[in-house]
């Protein structure tokens, strides 16, 4: 009787490991091909052909920062200047989801997001600049201040704040050389 115990609990434990096995490889086989490679506007093009189905005119610029990717693009036949934010994979770091996205019908917007509750604010700023120069940016977002000079043809950039409570909504400048604010 002793034998056969020990033969049914290694049936039992060759059982589990092989269901375990099993249900691992599934999940990191849907974390790989539920996510693309992303590292540059080329790849991004292709994220957005392959992923979102978006018929991809340009990509303008793009930019990484703390597990996030955005980038700026136009599709072919609608003039809004569009943002779309990755995430990176927790499982396969050079691997990224979607995440979100927004659009402006002018040259220059923002994206603002909520996440973990309230503990942290996700804060992109982006913009065609290559029609209406302008030079810089400035924000602030609580207690918090930020922003970005000498912008090129295009920009895309990526903020994540901790602790801010609820406050999501960033008080945004745009400022052209000479200092002077240009909208906000």
């Amino acid at each position: 009787m002793d034998k056969l115990n020990r033969k049914q609990l290694g049936a039992y434990l060759l059982f589990v490991a092989i269901a375990v096995g099993v249900v691992g490889g599934i999940f990191f086989l849907w974390q790989y091909i539920t996510t693309s490679p992303v590292t540059d506007e080329e790849s991004l093009a292709q994220f957005l052909r392959d992923k979102q189905m978006e018929n991809v005119e340009e990509v303008y610029d793009c930019n990484a920062h703390s597990g996030y990717f955005a980038g700026v693009y136009r599709v072919v036949g609608d003039p809004d200047l569009k943002l779309v934010l990755l995430a990176r994979n927790p499982v396969f770091h050079d691997r990224y989801s979607y995440f979100g996205g927004g659009s402006t019908d002018g040259l220059y917007g923002r994206y603002d997001f909520n996440l973990a509750d309230g503990k942290e604010v996700l804060l992109a700023v982006y913009g065609d600049n290559r029609s209406r120069r302008v030079d810089s940016y400035r924000f602030t977002l609580g207690e918090m201040e930020g922003g970005s000079g000498q912008l090129g043809d295009a920009f895309v950039d990526i903020f994540v704040f901790r602790d801010l409570g609820l406050q999501t909504a960033a008080d945004l400048h745009f400022y052209d050389e000479a200092g002077e604010e240009v909208f906000g």
